[in-house]
This record gives structure tokens, C-alpha cells and sequence, in this order.
């Protein structure tokens, strides 16, 4: 099974988890919805940390050759250097979070196709094999949460206009991508 998921699309799923925690800490550090968004805060926090990272090592090491695995080293620094490389990555997300957050281009390339590397893994393995839907409904649901409340409500916390054409265009990109997935 782990061979079968794309590791790069669990790494962008890290990422993702990773920003929305650091949006939902500051809005519920400096916004008047201070106790409603506290937990989903933590709630991304243990995604990011717990959950999708276990996730990433599990698939990680099914990658790797028995010579490999008995290398200390080797898997000391590949680990150190995917935990550099994480961090990095998040803090350059969240520092450009009004990109990411609020651009229409942004939405639609980082958060609606996620699973083309999962689509492009697939196809190269030549395996009809992937992640369950389960999985893939539940890592789209906590990275599209926060953009489809914004996009679809007009009375939203981020007192931003809605866009409903841009959230029925990441939809479907989303049903697309499970439809090639698994048919």
C-alpha cells in the first residue's frame, strides 16, 4: 500500500496542514473569534505533526532497499534533511500567505491540484493501486476547508467576498482528479 501513494503529495498535504495551523494561531491570537479558532489550530497542528508526517515516513521507508534501511546514517540524514526541507518550505508559505490564501491563481494550482503528483505516481508505477478514498477525501477536506468557507460564504471570519465560481471550478478539478484516480 505505501508504495502506492506518491510521496510528494503527502509532503504538499504537510505543508498545507502546516500553513493553516499558522493561519488559524494568528487569527485566533489577534482576531475577535479567538476561542473558535483555537482548535481547529490544533487540530491542524496534530494533522501537520502527528498524522501526515507519520504518513510521510511510513511511505518513505517503503521506498527504500534493505541496504539502505540498515544505514544509520543514511537514514538520519535523509530524515534531517526532509525535516530541513519542511520547514523551509512552511515558513516560505506562510510568509507569503496572502498568495496562497487569497489568490485565485494560488487556489487553483497548490490547493486544487495536489493530486496530480498522487495521478503522475500512478501512472508512471503503471499500478491501478492508490491511496483509499477515504484518505483522499479526508486530506482534500482538511487543506479545502478554510478556502471553500471563505469562498462560499459571504458572512465568512475573514470578511471576504465570496467566489462561488472559483470554488465550483476547484470542485471540479477535485472530482476530476479522483475520477482518474480510481477509474
Amino acid at each position: 500500500m505505501a508504495e502506492s501513494i506518491s510521496l510528494l503529495t503527502v509532503a504538499i498535504n504537510m505543508v498545507w496542514s502546516f500553513f493553516y495551523f499558522a493561519i488559524y494561531f494568528q487569527l485566533s491570537m489577534w482576531s475577535e473569534y479567538s476561542q473558535l479558532l483555537g482548535l481547529p489550530a490544533f487540530w491542524y497542528f496534530v494533522c501537520a505533526f502527528t498524522f501526515e508526517s507519520r504518513l510521510f515516513i511510513f511511505v518513505w521507508r517503503a521506498r527504500l532497499d534493505f541496504g539502505q534501511l540498515g544505514n544509520e546514517q543514511f537514514v538520519r540524514r535523509k530524515v534531517s534533511g526532509f525535516y530541513i526541507l519542511f520547514y523551509v518550505l512552511s515558513f516560505m508559505t506562510v510568509m507569503n500567505a496572502d498568495y496562497f490564501l487569497f489568490s485565485h491563481s494560488g487556489q487553483l494550482i497548490f490547493n486544487s491540484c495536489v493530486w496530480i503528483p498522487q495521478i503522475l505516481h500512478t501512472y508512471m508505477s503503471r499500478s491501478r493501486r492508490g491511496p483509499s478514498m477515504k484518505l483522499i477525501f479526508a486530506m482534500q477536506l482538511l487543506q479545502s476547508i478554510l478556502p471553500m468557507h471563505y469562498l462560499f460564504w459571504s458572512d465568512n471570519f475573514l470578511d471576504r467576498e465570496p467566489n462561488r465560481v472559483l470554488l465550483s471550478l476547484m470542485v471540479f478539478l477535485f472530482v476530476v482528479q479522483v475520477i482518474i484516480m480510481h477509474y
